[in-house]
Parts: C-alpha cells; sequence; structure tokens
C-alpha cells in the first residue's frame, strides 16, 4: 500500500477518476441539424464571466470536424465544441467555411445552440447544401 496518499485522498482521487472516466465514456445523443443538447466534457479550466454582447470566446474550443453522410445519405458537417468554463455560455455559434476538392471556399453554416453547460460538450450535425463539399474548417466560435 501507498503510504505516501492517506486513505481519504485515495477515494478522493478514486471519485475523480470515475467521475472522468464516466464522462468519457457516454454515448453522444443524436441531435437535429444546428441546435441540439450538450454532453459532458472530460476537461476543465477557469474562466472570468463576461456579460454583453456575442463574441469569440477562449473556453470554447473544438474537439472534432468532419464532413460525412448521415443515414440518408446527406453530405453533413459534424463537430463537437467543449465549453471548459466554469460558467454557463449563452447563444453559442459555430462559423464554419465549406470548401471544395479544389480548396475553393463553397458555403458557410453556423450551427448554434442557446446555452451550454460549464464543463459540456456540444455536439452538431449540420447539413451541407453543395453536393462537391469535401473540407470544412471553423473560423470562429462565438458566445455570451
Amino acid at each position: 500500500m501507498n503510504t505516501l496518499v492517506p486513505p481519504h485522498g485515495r477515494l478522493l482521487l478514486l471519485a475523480v477518476w470515475l467521475a472522468v472516466a464516466s464522462a468519457c465514456n457516454r454515448d453522444a445523443p443524436t441531435p437535429t441539424a444546428g441546435r441540439e443538447e450538450a454532453k459532458p466534457a472530460a476537461t476543465a479550466a477557469a474562466a472570468a464571466p463576461s456579460p454583453g454582447a456575442k463574441k469569440t470566446i477562449t473556453e470554447l474550443t473544438l474537439r472534432d470536424l468532419r464532413i460525412t453522410r448521415d443515414e440518408a445519405g446527406q453530405l453533413i458537417a459534424q463537430g463537437t465544441v467543449d465549453n471548459t468554463a466554469t460558467r454557463v455560455l449563452k447563444h453559442v455559434e459555430a462559423t464554419l467555411k465549406i470548401f471544395d476538392e479544389k480548396g475553393t471556399e463553397i458555403g458557410t453554416l453556423k450551427p448554434s445552440v442557446d446555452q451550454l453547460q460549464p464543463l459540456y460538450g456540444w455536439t452538431f450535425k449540420i447539413p451541407i447544401q453543395s453536393a462537391n463539399a469535401s473540407k470544412a474548417t471553423v473560423v470562429e466560435i462565438t458566445g455570451e
């Protein structure tokens, strides 16, 4: 037995480990296009409240972004944005640029969610109208 960590410290470490493992193993809900539910994220960071207008927020981070097809064969942009802040963020919106296989910009998408809880992730799926889309990039992620 490790004598450097007291018994109550081991329980705390076990509880933290279980919470992180539980958050990492949750399945994402199947959201509707544009407005989706949030799921817990496994990361955390301190943040100061910033009331006011919508602006780029550093605690909003993109975890994943790809172009794929849904069950009906429709091209969609799918991604996950994490709120690593310790406060609720409102009116979160991701601005995506869509490109064709030649690298020419062919569109802009703006999925959004009304509210994103602290330490949660938001998975969006938004249809792409252009059939020749091959790449998506995030230009900015804003919120209040």
